[in-house]
């Protein structure tokens, strides 16, 4: 009995660094597949890491962006509930481990708002809104702070705060015309459905 535990341990210890060079692999695979606009494929490829980071207990900070990259393909393939999912892991992640917490948080607020689900957005706009804010978002990317505050309008729009709505857009025209780029692409939920 007490070799088999062994045995196994062993086995155990050997699988722990395969399985993180695995979703490694897999993991550039599913950033290749996204630059290629290949959403399918990526699902499956970020699918494939994070299952391979969880049996080689990965770091929590590594997982995190696994956990967040396949909860973005989840959503655009449109597997929403499980892209929430994921999303919310990568945010409990990041809140463990000193992460941008703000990542998950706008994109959890996206993938509610592509939904109609108005009322979830406007909660995650909040919470994000507050992160983004603390790093200083506005002053170091005003163009994407500016997107991010229409969106937000449009939730509060969806859930009958007019007046609400009105100040936000207000607040962010006065980002709008930094000259700056946005250094972002927004996810294109919903896009890639089966």
């Amino acid at each position: 009995m007490i070799g088999l535990f062994l045995g196994m341990a062993l086995l155990t210890g050997c699988a722990m660094p395969i399985n993180q060079h695995n979703a490694r692999n897999y993991a550039n695979s599913g950033f290749e597949a996204v630059q290629s606009d290949d959403w399918k494929f990526a699902r499956r490829q970020w699918g494939r890491a994070v299952y391979n980071a969880d049996l080689g207990f990965m770091d929590k900070r590594e997982r995190a962006v696994y956990y967040y990259e396949y909860g973005r393909t989840l959503g655009v393939t449109c597997a929403f509930e499980e892209a929430e999912e994921y999303l919310s892991k990568a945010y409990e992640l990041d809140l463990q481990t000193g992460g941008p917490v703000f990542m998950s948080l706008v994109e959890l607020s996206r993938l509610n708002l592509d939904q109609k689900k108005y009322q979830e957005a406007v909660d995650y706009f909040k919470k994000a809104l507050s992160e983004l804010e603390e790093v200083n978002a506005p002053e170091k990317s005003p163009t994407d702070f500016s997107e991010l505050l229409k969106e937000y309008a449009i939730a509060l729009n969806g859930i009958g705060r007019l007046e609400d709505a009105r100040e936000i857009e207000e607040k962010s025209a006065l980002y709008e015309n930094s000259g700056q780029e946005s250094v972002t692409e927004r996810t294109p939920y919903g896009l890639h459905c089966n």
